[in-house]
């Protein structure tokens, strides 16, 4: 069967998304060293405009219902592992503000080589940001990580976070500028920029906070190729970005339980909230 033109996109989209991911690495690239902050930007995130931004609550109200999120009001599930639609929902369990959020909860790992086939997606396909040079976008997002341990291995002393099993981020479509998630071989968040495998880290990124929803908002000027973060309402890094078009439209999250890479139900729910994007259009 053809595929659409909409399905292919957004089977490159993933692919690309998978990749991104977890592929650690050092040196190469063509980025500048850190730019100076824009003007305008100090020590708090730019404030939300009252246009020219999109926002996402999971409410009944936005055209949400319980259950499934795949064709909920432009969000589809990319899943690597099976057409399992159960494993990203929305629920009434835990909710950042109002009574609903998004629940990412696949917890099966496995100890097969190809470790992107364990990732499962939330692309939303229509944000309405509009195909011309944009001067910058700012993404804000309220994530709720598991604040529990986990012994692992088994019959051991051993207790580890769990955050360690689960790996989460986020990814704007191509060009592939940025990834902003977990590594394999740590629980923090890292504001990594991207030109080509391998990624490259400017920061050494910043501890997370489990057991309440965290604002996380993502500053990103392309005009001045930066970017900064804000977690918790403090500014965390600033690392050079490239985004050639200067252009925005589909974005994702990403979820695994990575760690360890063994046949195992060990990955814990990510639950997120109130997303919200704004740009500002060239002059």
């Amino acid at each position: 069967m053809k595929k659409t033109n909409q399905t292919n996109k957004i089977m490159m989209f993933s692919l690309a998304f998978a990749v991104l991911i977890l592929i650690s690495g050092c040196g190469g690239g063509s980025y500048p060293t850190l730019h100076a902050t824009p003007d305008g930007i100090g020590e708090n995130p730019p404030p939300i405009p009252t246009n020219n931004h999109w926002s996402c609550g999971f409410e009944a109200n936005e055209g949400f219902s319980l259950g499934s999120i795949a064709g909920q009001v432009g969000w589809v599930i990319s899943d690597w592992k099976t057409a399992d639609n159960s494993s990203i929902t929305i629920t009434s369990d835990m909710a950042a503000a109002g009574t609903a959020c998004m629940k990412m909860d696949c917890p099966t790992s496995s100890d097969r080589v190809e470790w992107w086939r364990n990732i499962i997606s939330a692309i939303q396909t229509n944000t309405g940001v509009p195909d011309v040079p944009l001067k910058s976008v700012t993404f804000r997002m309220k994530v709720y990580r598991d604040p529990g341990v986990t012994v692992y291995p088994p019959d051991s002393n051993t207790q580890r976070s769990n955050l360690w099993f689960n790996q989460f981020s986020y990814a704007p479509e191509n060009p592939r500028y940025i990834e902003f998630g977990d590594s394999s071989t740590d629980t923090k968040l890292h504001a990594t920029m991207m030109n080509s495998t391998p990624r490259i880290w400017n920061d050494a990124g910043w501890e997370q906070i489990a057991g309440r929803f965290i604002e996380i908002v993502i500053y990103d000027n392309f005009n001045e190729g930066v970017r900064i973060v804000w977690y918790d309402g403090i500014r965390v890094a600033t690392v050079p970005i490239y985004n050639s078009s200067k252009r925005y439209s589909t974005f994702g999250f990403g979820y695994q339980a990575l760690n360890p890479i063994v046949p195992a139900n060990l990955g814990k729910p990510v639950y997120i909230d109130d997303i919200d994007l704004s740009w500002e259009i060239a002059q």
